[in-house]
This record gives C-alpha cells, sequence and structure tokens, in this order.
C-alpha cells in the first residue's frame, strides 16, 4: 500500500500532466503506471462527472458505497446519478488541486 501511496503521489505532484488523446471510437488510454497507483482493474467499470472546466473518472460504486478516491464509507456525497462517491476530504482535495491548476494556466 506503501508504494501506491508513494505512486499517487509522484503523479499527483506532476507539473506535467498527463495529455492523451482521444481515438475515433471515443476512448482514451491511461498509461500503465498510472493504473498501478490508481488500482485501475482492466474491464472495471468507472463514471465520468463533469463539471465547468474538468471531469473526474471515478470507479462505480455498484457494491457498498465508499468514496472512489481514498475507499473510506463516512461522509459520503454522491454523483449527481449517484453512480460514484467521494469523501468530503477528497471532493476538498479535488477543488483545491483543480483550482490551483486553474490559476497556474491563467498565469501562464
Amino acid at each position: 500500500m506503501e508504494l501506491q501511496q508513494q505512486a499517487l503521489e509522484q503523479i499527483a505532484s506532476s507539473q506535467v500532466g498527463l495529455e492523451r488523446p482521444v481515438d475515433k471510437l471515443g476512448r482514451v488510454s491511461i498509461p500503465i503506471e498510472y493504473r498501478r497507483a490508481l488500482n485501475l482493474d482492466d474491464g472495471g467499470s468507472h463514471v465520468l462527472i463533469t463539471r465547468v472546466g474538468a471531469y473526474l473518472l471515478m470507479r462505480s460504486s455498484r457494491e457498498e458505497p465508499h468514496c472512489a478516491a481514498c475507499g473510506s464509507k463516512s461522509n459520503l456525497i454522491a454523483s449527481d446519478h449517484q453512480q460514484a462517491y467521494l469523501c468530503s476530504a477528497c471532493l476538498e482535495g479535488f477543488k483545491d488541486a483543480a483550482i490551483r491548476k486553474q490559476e497556474e494556466c491563467i498565469a501562464e
């Protein structure tokens, strides 16, 4: 688990980000190092949530509701269609990261 956390921190601290093309069928390929760090299984179901200026890919919550980012089962906030959940701490973290990224883009 510690190795996965280190990989997540390395990805999160990346200044470059991840830019991938969308193919003609609407698919986006996620590199293996990201899939391993994020524990994305082949064939797993995910939900794409869109917000103004951002996209969030989350695990589908067909099992007991839990945070798609950290696995917590408390303080959950459902997506618009209740297909995925985030805990309040992860949601705030994503909001803060999105605001920082937006500020960086504006500064460039």
